[in-house]
Protein backbone atom coordinates (compact mmCIF):
# COMPACT_ATOMS: atom_id res chain seq x y z
CA UNK A 1 0.00 0.00 0.00
CA UNK A 2 1.02 3.61 -0.39
CA UNK A 3 1.76 4.29 3.23
CA UNK A 4 4.08 1.27 3.49
CA UNK A 5 6.21 2.28 0.49
CA UNK A 6 6.23 5.97 1.41
CA UNK A 7 7.09 5.13 5.01
CA UNK A 8 9.95 2.88 3.92
CA UNK A 9 11.33 5.62 1.70
CA UNK A 10 11.01 8.07 4.59
CA UNK A 11 12.81 5.72 6.99
CA UNK A 12 15.63 5.30 4.45
CA UNK A 13 15.94 9.08 4.07
CA UNK A 14 15.83 9.50 7.84
CA UNK A 15 18.61 6.93 8.30
CA UNK A 16 20.69 8.74 5.69
CA UNK A 17 20.15 12.09 7.46
CA UNK A 18 21.12 10.64 10.85
CA UNK A 19 24.61 11.09 12.26
CA UNK A 20 25.53 9.76 15.71
CA UNK A 21 21.91 8.92 16.38
CA UNK A 22 20.63 12.41 15.58
CA UNK A 23 18.77 13.60 12.48
CA UNK A 24 20.84 16.53 11.16
CA UNK A 25 18.72 19.31 9.73
CA UNK A 26 21.25 20.15 7.01
CA UNK A 27 21.19 16.53 5.79
CA UNK A 28 17.40 16.28 5.47
CA UNK A 29 16.97 17.77 1.97
CA UNK A 30 19.96 16.04 0.37
CA UNK A 31 18.81 12.75 1.93
CA UNK A 32 15.33 13.21 0.50
CA UNK A 33 16.78 14.02 -2.92
CA UNK A 34 19.21 11.09 -3.00
CA UNK A 35 16.66 8.57 -1.73
CA UNK A 36 14.01 9.53 -4.27
CA UNK A 37 16.69 9.60 -6.99
CA UNK A 38 17.90 6.11 -6.04
CA UNK A 39 14.44 4.60 -5.68
CA UNK A 40 12.91 6.18 -8.80
CA UNK A 41 15.93 6.85 -11.00
CA UNK A 42 15.36 9.39 -13.79
CA UNK A 43 16.06 7.11 -16.73
CA UNK A 44 15.68 8.25 -20.33
CA UNK A 45 12.92 5.73 -21.03
CA UNK A 46 10.82 6.50 -17.94
CA UNK A 47 7.84 7.80 -19.95
CA UNK A 48 7.71 4.50 -21.85
CA UNK A 49 8.29 2.40 -18.74
CA UNK A 50 5.55 4.32 -16.95
CA UNK A 51 3.10 3.84 -19.83
CA UNK A 52 3.80 0.12 -19.95
CA UNK A 53 3.42 -0.25 -16.18
CA UNK A 54 0.06 1.54 -16.21
CA UNK A 55 -1.11 -0.48 -19.18
CA UNK A 56 0.00 -3.82 -17.68
CA UNK A 57 -1.72 -2.86 -14.42
CA UNK A 58 -4.86 -1.86 -16.31
CA UNK A 59 -4.75 1.65 -14.87
CA UNK A 60 -6.67 4.22 -16.89
CA UNK A 61 -5.54 7.83 -17.47
CA UNK A 62 -7.95 9.34 -14.93
CA UNK A 63 -7.58 6.66 -12.25
CA UNK A 64 -6.26 7.77 -8.89
CA UNK A 65 -3.08 5.86 -8.13
CA UNK A 66 -1.15 5.67 -4.87
CA UNK A 67 2.28 7.27 -4.94
CA UNK A 68 3.51 4.08 -3.29
CA UNK A 69 2.64 2.18 -6.47
CA UNK A 70 5.23 4.17 -8.42
CA UNK A 71 7.81 4.01 -5.63
CA UNK A 72 7.32 0.24 -5.32
CA UNK A 73 7.74 -0.23 -9.07
CA UNK A 74 10.72 2.14 -9.06
CA UNK A 75 9.39 4.20 -11.92
CA UNK A 76 8.25 7.77 -12.23
CA UNK A 77 8.60 11.00 -14.13
CA UNK A 78 9.03 14.54 -12.81
CA UNK A 79 5.58 14.77 -11.22
CA UNK A 80 6.11 11.53 -9.25
CA UNK A 81 9.62 12.55 -8.17
CA UNK A 82 8.32 15.93 -7.01
CA UNK A 83 5.43 14.44 -5.06
CA UNK A 84 7.71 11.88 -3.42
CA UNK A 85 10.14 14.63 -2.34
CA UNK A 86 7.28 16.80 -1.11
CA UNK A 87 5.72 13.99 0.92
CA UNK A 88 9.04 13.07 2.56
CA UNK A 89 9.75 16.70 3.42
CA UNK A 90 6.27 16.98 4.97
CA UNK A 91 7.03 13.91 7.11
CA UNK A 92 10.32 15.41 8.31
CA UNK A 93 8.42 18.62 9.08
CA UNK A 94 5.64 16.77 10.91
CA UNK A 95 8.25 15.14 13.16
CA UNK A 96 9.84 18.53 13.88
CA UNK A 97 13.18 18.08 12.09
CA UNK A 98 12.66 21.01 9.72
CA UNK A 99 10.40 24.04 9.75
CA UNK A 100 10.16 25.28 6.18
CA UNK A 101 7.53 24.63 3.55
CA UNK A 102 7.68 22.26 0.59
CA UNK A 103 5.69 22.95 -2.54
CA UNK A 104 5.24 21.31 -5.90
CA UNK A 105 5.96 23.79 -8.66
CA UNK A 106 5.02 23.32 -12.27
CA UNK A 107 6.50 25.65 -14.81
CA UNK A 108 6.88 25.63 -18.52
CA UNK A 109 8.65 27.03 -21.48
CA UNK A 110 7.20 27.15 -24.96
CA UNK A 111 8.53 23.64 -25.57
CA UNK A 112 8.09 21.72 -22.36
CA UNK A 113 6.44 21.61 -18.98
CA UNK A 114 8.24 20.49 -15.87
CA UNK A 115 7.36 19.69 -12.27
CA UNK A 116 9.75 19.98 -9.35
CA UNK A 117 9.78 20.16 -5.58
CA UNK A 118 10.75 23.43 -3.99
CA UNK A 119 11.51 23.99 -0.34
CA UNK A 120 11.36 27.39 1.32
CA UNK A 121 13.35 27.25 4.54
CA UNK A 122 12.25 29.13 7.64
CA UNK A 123 15.18 31.49 6.85
CA UNK A 124 13.59 32.28 3.49
CA UNK A 125 16.25 30.41 1.52
CA UNK A 126 14.84 28.47 -1.41
CA UNK A 127 16.02 24.99 -2.35
CA UNK A 128 15.19 23.08 -5.51
CA UNK A 129 14.82 19.29 -5.57
CA UNK A 130 14.53 18.36 -9.23
CA UNK A 131 15.17 14.63 -9.35
CA UNK A 132 14.13 14.23 -13.00
CA UNK A 133 16.84 16.69 -14.09
CA UNK A 134 19.32 15.69 -11.41
CA UNK A 135 19.46 19.15 -9.83
CA UNK A 136 19.59 19.72 -6.10
CA UNK A 137 20.64 23.07 -4.72
CA UNK A 138 19.69 26.63 -4.01
CA UNK A 139 17.56 28.68 -6.35
CA UNK A 140 20.41 31.24 -6.60
CA UNK A 141 22.93 28.62 -7.63
CA UNK A 142 20.56 27.19 -10.24
CA UNK A 143 20.38 30.58 -11.96
CA UNK A 144 24.17 30.69 -12.28
CA UNK A 145 24.86 27.18 -13.43
CA UNK A 146 21.74 25.35 -14.49
CA UNK A 147 19.81 25.46 -17.74
CA UNK A 148 16.28 25.60 -16.31
CA UNK A 149 14.81 28.72 -14.74
CA UNK A 150 13.15 27.61 -11.50
CA UNK A 151 11.89 31.06 -10.55
CA UNK A 152 8.19 31.74 -10.22
CA UNK A 153 6.77 34.49 -12.45
CA UNK A 154 6.61 36.96 -9.54
CA UNK A 155 10.31 36.37 -8.82
CA UNK A 156 11.44 37.35 -12.29
CA UNK A 157 12.33 41.01 -12.14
Amino acid sequence: SESVMVNKLYQDAKNRATKNGVVKRDLVLPSVFINVYDKMPPLKDNEERLEKLLEDSEILPDDEVDLGFFIGNEVGVCRHHSLACGVLIELFKKEGYIFGTPSIDRNQTVFEAHTLCRYTASTGDIWILDVASGYYGSLEKSLEEYNWDYRRPNEMV
